[in-house]
């Protein structure tokens, strides 16, 4: 899972530039969807899942130990794009991806920096399954972030 920094710094970037979306974070959460979305306080749809995926935190000064250096974190997150499914529902979910990609393109967040993203993908193994006639596309994000300790 991503740091607690970058967790927080993707989270409030997306909030508030889309302050209208709801947002839920679904990081190991195992619980049904019907349960998550409950949690959330979420009240309607549409609304976007957030989930972390961490990749590696390395050592990129010569002095890095665990009290000072500087550092590399790499990692991933997805942002799935969700509404109800029905005729024609993809050109929504489409267009809402896109104006997620827009802002985060290129975008710096504090010591984030997003590198690069996928077009929005509903494709089985890509984007998750939901139960209760919802349907998500998904696009992933891949970041880094230097830090110093």
């Amino acid at each position: 899972m991503s740091s607690s920094i970058v967790r927080t710094g993707i989270k409030g970037f997306f909030t508030t530039n889309f302050p209208s979306e709801i947002l839920i974070d679904f990081t190991a959460e195992f619980q049904s969807i019907n349960d998550l979305i409950s949690a959330s306080g979420a009240t309607g749809l549409p609304w976007v899942g957030i989930q972390f995926i961490g990749n590696s935190e390395s050592p990129i000064g010569l002095t890095a130990n665990n009290t000072q250096g500087k550092y590399l974190e790499l990692g991933s997150f997805y942002l799935h794009v969700v509404n109800i499914a029905s005729l024609a529902v993809a050109d929504g979910i489409i267009s809402r991806a896109e104006s997620f990609r827009n802002k985060f393109r290129g975008q710096r967040i504090g010591d984030i920096m997003i590198l690069d993203m996928t077009p929005v993908n509903f494709e089985a193994g890509a984007a998750i399954t939901f139960e209760n006639g919802l349907i998500g596309g998904s696009v992933l994000f891949n970041y880094e972030r230097r830090f110093d300790l």
